[in-house]
């Protein structure tokens, strides 16, 4: 008999797509049965993987055992799954295993992640994927997809899929990551612009600082340091994926608007120039401009929890009062985690990425847990309410809506002295280069080791409070060497 195994991924609430699949599975084995075919479909996913390393289980199934992946995406593809589909893909380069086939629902508007999804896709070697509107149709485009899949296996045909389904490889204008990322800057510009004209009366030719990023630090600018973005004259914010948000600035040095100037928020402190040009190869700083990254504050970690007896005992009546939980207190927590339940931030956030270190650096591996988002609902593990609801998130991450749950500042004993756990945040802009449009004529002839920094920009740092004396009168900013691609400007939180 021929056993077929299938893997099923994408991110774990997908659950009701992946019953699409099983069920699929489990008609057609019936159909092979019924006609006396000796073809057996079995289907995986994580929940079939258990252990501590059920990650890399899962990891070495795809390379070693599986005949076909289906990837499942709805509107943003999370790390995990990113490196699962290049696993996939580069493993289908090398030997032409596992058939990859990837399906996305469809959404009326391209977002950040879906542009980065469709650049992703871009440089996949098995380069069909599939639109669905829900799981109805999903269910519909499938079922042909698998059987066709099944059949190129079973015949040993050399990638023979039915071209009434697949659409090969992007639209022109997706073809590249780099298209669509400034496609969809240039959208969430013109539409943004439209706003901010009607609000501001703006002129069309006025220069505009566009911010990017995540929220954490949108939110840190608003409540800590007084600035409302959305009223600002001469800013624009979009609340962006960290994932997707850093290559917007390397896009800036060399495909950039005359009117535009690009800022990121980010949560992550960003040590090497990868993150920004992973579309485009950095040319010489001097000549094009580098990516400038500043330290901005810090964001303390902050454990919601529900105030509930259990609670209590793990985390110790005093603390608990005092607004407080250790590190020991939450690993606890984390080990016992059956009786608790957790929530985390995005698995792409800069707050979730900082309790991962920060529990490494105390022998603990954070598990997956449920990402909570404003607008999905949140319920109890099992629907058990004697089991506390635990979010992982910080004082600028954490959610105004879940007014019933105590935040409790997180802090470790180092050396016998307490301390508050934060993540730092940081700013990154574009410092551009003699030649490029940007900058002053005169900035053509001796200046080499300097890049320009736009007045607009140097106003906004201000506001932000970020130390700008490194930057002339003349706006310029001076580099170490033409290599520089990437620079910080400040930074103490080391």
């Amino acid at each position: 008999m021929k056993n077929i195994n299938i893997f099923i991924a994408g991110a774990k609430d997908l659950v009701e797509a992946r019953r699409v699949f099983k069920v699929l599975a489990n008609n057609l084995n019936a159909e092979y049965d019924s006609k006396h075919q000796d073809i057996s479909l079995t289907m995986y996913s994580y929940e079939d993987f258990v252990g501590e390393n059920n990650q890399m289980s899962y990891d070495d199934f795809i390379v070693a055992d599986s005949d076909i992946v289906i990837f499942i995406i709805e509107g943003r593809i999370g790390a995990k799954t990113e490196n699962e589909f290049k696993l996939a893909s580069n493993n289908f380069s090398k030997h032409g295993r596992p058939k990859i086939y990837v399906f996305m629902k469809q959404y009326s508007e391209i977002t950040p992640d879906i542009a980065y999804v469709n650049g992703l896709m871009s440089n996949m070697l098995a380069d069909y994927y599939y639109d669905y509107r829900n799981y109805d149709h999903l269910e519909s485009v499938a079922k042909d997809v698998l059987r066709d899949a099944v059949n190129d296996i079973v015949n040993k045909r050399a990638g023979g899929r039915d071209k009434r389904f697949g659409r090969a490889k992007m639209m022109s204008w997706l073809k590249m990551q780099r298209y669509a990322i400034m496609f969809l800057l240039l959208a969430f510009v013109s539409v943004l612009t439209l706003v901010l004209n009607t609000r501001h009366t703006i002129s069309s030719d006025e220069p505009i600082v566009v911010v990017v990023g995540g929220g954490s630090v949108a939110n840190y600018v608003e409540d800590s340091l007084k600035i409302d973005l959305n009223e600002q004259r001469d800013i624009l914010y979009v609340h962006m994926p960290s994932m997707s948000a850093p290559s917007l600035l390397g896009e800036d040095i060399f495909e950039s608007s005359s009117r535009y100037y690009t800022f990121l928020f980010s949560a992550d402190k960003i040590d090497s120039p990868d993150p920004f040009y992973a579309t485009t190869e950095p040319g010489k700083a001097s000549v094009d401009g580098c990516v400038i990254g500043a330290y901005l504050g810090d964001d303390p970690l902050c454990v919601s929890v529900e105030n509930l007896p259990i609670a209590r005992e793990y985390i110790g009546e005093e603390d608990f009062s005092r607004g407080r939980i250790s590190v020991d207190a939450l690993i606890r927590i984390l080990r016992d985690d059956e009786r608790f339940s957790l929530y985390s931030t995005s698995s792409t956030s800069g707050t979730r990425r900082r309790y991962e270190q920060m529990l490494r650096d105390n022998n603990h591996v954070l598990a997956h847990y449920p990402a909570y988002s404003e607008d999905k609902s949140v319920v109890h593990r099992d629907n058990d309410r004697s089991k506390p609801m635990v979010l992982l998130a910080s004082e600028f991450y954490s959610s105004k809506s879940l007014e019933d749950l105590e935040q409790l500042y997180l802090y470790d004993v180092v050396d016998g002295h307490e301390q508050t756990v934060s993540k730092s945040m940081y700013v990154y802009f574009v410092g551009y280069g003699k030649l490029h449009p940007h900058s002053p004529d005169k900035m053509r002839g001796e200046q080499s080791l300097y890049v320009y920094v736009p007045q607009l920009v140097v106003d906004f740092l201000n506001k932000l409070n970020i130390p700008t004396d490194m930057i002339t009168k003349e706006n310029y900013y001076k580099i170490k060497n033409d290599n520089d691609s990437f620079v910080f400007m400040y930074d103490k939180s080391n």
